[in-house]
């Protein structure tokens, strides 16, 4: 019943706002996540389906009582041209489609393993946030839970853990994202919906091949900063709907941040172009207290984000790094001059002989094409009467002062975050590998980019094409064009997408077949009632990767000692202080199943059997359940 609510709310709001369903869509997802993200801070994400049905009755009551005032036939026509609308057929046939698609899908890397899976595990099996002790993902706080509790939405409409919905729901927030370029097709122009559709479909895989692949985020942080690109330049352009558009940009920059940590620096483009393309129409001013404004939003869900993780002591790798690196540079440990210069010296020969890394994607150009590339867009938007001349001026400018802040910021990265990926002196060898990322993380602008281009043109014309361009200079602007699409479509992963989108063709992978082995090990799971339990598992030989033992047994959290030089005394407080529930040995010959049994009854300990816990003032008693 959630998945029907969630639409019956989004079309009460097109009728209420007067808003087409594509342009809702988006807020509303926006609006959902950013609701569970308060819910999971109290672990009452449950209360999130109550909200959705009670928001969807009151809404509904309030539309039916407008309805008796006024002109009931003209409010009707007006909400069935806002919701009934090509989006929303669009919308469905992709539904459908990558629904199919999904349903075969397994975690296939150790990163989903990791992350990107069993966080959202650990918030469906915990209502919500958690502190160390509970959590599953022991470096929580790395990444942002933004796309997690939209996949945990996702996993509400389904009742139950599935790891095709997780898949599901990260293709949906693409094409969610998406939605508002169909806003201009009329039903006059329905046969456009399945090129739309289509074209959605593919978008996402453009600048990275493991966007259907991996359950990675940095294509929804490209899209989402696309979105809230397209919103902000809206904004300083348009004069209509300027609350609403205000409305989503603040969803989606906090929505931006919430996806991963980097967006709290990607969401100062959208203020930027703001304050670039607004000045002329609506003051500098004006614009600029805008722009300052608009970061408000994401400024404070990345504030609240940190506070929750030190109130529930989580911690994370890339912020850890970071702090340590500043304490360095305090300290007076500097960079030296020759790995500074090795460093750049590498990095510019990345940006211009590209890197054929499968994160980046299958249009392999080097990163300083690409800068010719979307130089070249804004030309043929001007040549097409979509643009005129000052606001090219101000985008290629933009675009060139974003691409050079990208560069510094990952540049400076590879001293802070990618740091212990390397030693000193640098040489070009060892760098290497860390360059492949510098397409993979920079995805996020080029989507930026791309989607503004895409919006500026399927926008009606804002100027004619001037008289003095010669004619040959627009055919040769229209060839570019159809010739930047070629390479667009020919450049595509077609092996990858054939792979995760056609039914039928999905490989599978050798990881599950081995997280499933695990699982069926671990016999004596079954013997624990409470899923969210917490184990001291002990083994005579644990498994080449225990991160694939934590989640093959998720939602059960293991605590796997690394520790061989315990005693009794190490094994009590190791008990406490990690608040251990129960004590399983796979087998009894490590050194950590012979000093729990001195906590046993009898003093003896059966390995494969499952012990509780029993405190009784200071003392402990591993009590068998058999």
């Amino acid at each position: 019943m959630l998945w029907p609510a969630m639409i019956l709310l989004v079309f009460e709001l097109c009728f209420l706002l007067k808003q087409r369903f594509e342009e809702l869509l988006p807020v509303a997802a926006g609006t959902a996540v950013l609701l569970c993200y308060v819910l999971a801070v109290f672990q009452a994400l449950d209360w999130f389906p109550r909200i959705v049905y009670a928001a969807a009755a009151a809404t509904l009551i309030w539309c039916l009582l407008l309805l008796t005032r006024g002109n009931a036939k003209r409010k009707l026509r007006a909400f069935l041209t806002n919701a009934f609308t090509p989006g929303l057929i669009c919308f469905a046939a992709i539904v459908v489609m990558l629904g199919v698609a999904a349903a075969p899908h397994r975690v296939t890397h150790t990163d989903e393993v990791y992350v990107w899976a069993i966080q959202p595990a650990s918030l469906f099996s915990h209502n919500g946030f958690v502190d160390w002790f509970q959590n599953l993902s022991p470096r929580f706080m790395t990444y942002t839970p933004g796309v997690h509790l939209f996949q945990w939405i996702g996993l509400s409409v389904r009742g139950e853990w599935a790891e095709g919905t997780l898949f599901l729901w990260l293709w949906l927030l693409y094409a969610v994202l998406l939605m508002p370029v169909t806003r201009r097709i009329t039903w006059r122009q329905a046969w456009k919906i399945p090129l739309f559709a289509l074209g959605i479909v593919l978008f996402p895989a453009v600048f990275n091949a493991e966007a259907y692949r991996i359950l990675r985020v940095d294509t929804a942080l490209g899209i989402a900063l696309g979105y809230a690109t397209v919103q902000a330049w809206r904004l300083a352009r348009e004069r209509e709907r300027r609350g609403f558009l205000r409305f989503s940009l603040a969803v989606a920059l906090s929505l931006l941040v919430l996806i991963k940590q980097p967006g709290i620096g990607w969401a100062l483009l959208p203020p930027i172009i703001v304050l670039l393309a607004g000045s002329k129409v609506r003051g500098p001013k004006r614009s600029l207290r805008e722009g300052a404004l608009m970061l408000l939003p994401p400024a404070a869900t990345f504030v609240s984000w940190l506070l929750v993780c030190r109130a529930l002591g989580l911690t994370g790798q890339h912020l850890s790094l970071l702090a340590g690196t500043a304490e360095q540079v305090i300290g007076g440990q500097m960079p030296s001059a020759g790995d500074l210069s090795t460093v750049a010296g590498a990095l510019l020969g990345a940006m211009a002989t590209g890197s054929a890394d499968a994160a980046a994607g299958g249009i392999h150009l080097p990163q300083l094409l690409w800068l010719l590339v979307f130089l070249l867009f804004p030309f043929i938007l001007h040549r097409a009467g979509r643009m005129d001349r000052t606001v090219l001026k101000r985008l290629a400018g933009l675009m060139l002062g974003s691409y050079a802040l990208y560069f510094l910021v990952f540049y400076l990265a590879l001293f802070t975050a990618f740091r212990p990926e390397w030693t000193s002196p640098a040489t070009p060898a060892s760098i290497a590998p860390l360059l492949t990322n510098l397409s993979r993380y920079g995805c996020a602008l080029w989507y930026a980019l791309m989607m503004l281009y895409a919006d500026l043109s399927l926008a009606p014309r804002t100027s004619e094409p001037r008289e003095d361009v010669r004619p040959s200079a627009r055919i040769a602007a229209r060839a570019l064009a159809v010739a930047l699409t070629v390479a667009a479509l020919l450049g595509l992963p077609w092996n990858v997408l054939r792979e995760n989108l056609l039914p039928g063709r999905y490989p599978g992978c050798e990881l599950t077949g081995e997280l499933e082995s695990l699982a069926d090990n671990s016999f004596w799971t079954d013997s624990i009632d409470d899923p969210n339990a917490i184990v001291l598992l002990a083994s005579d030989s644990y498994p080449y990767n225990r991160g694939w033992l934590q989640y093959a047994l998720a939602p059960l959290k293991l605590v796997m000692p690394y520790e061989t030089d315990l005693d009794a005394d190490g094994v009590r407080a190791m008990l406490k202080n990690y608040r251990i529930g129960y004590f399983v040995s796979e087998g009894d010959a490590n050194p950590l199943c012979q000093l729990a049994a001195e906590f046993t009854e009898d003093g003896w300990l059966d390995a494969y059997t499952v012990y509780a816990v029993r405190w009784e003032d200071d003392g402990v008693t591993l009590v068998s359940l058999e």
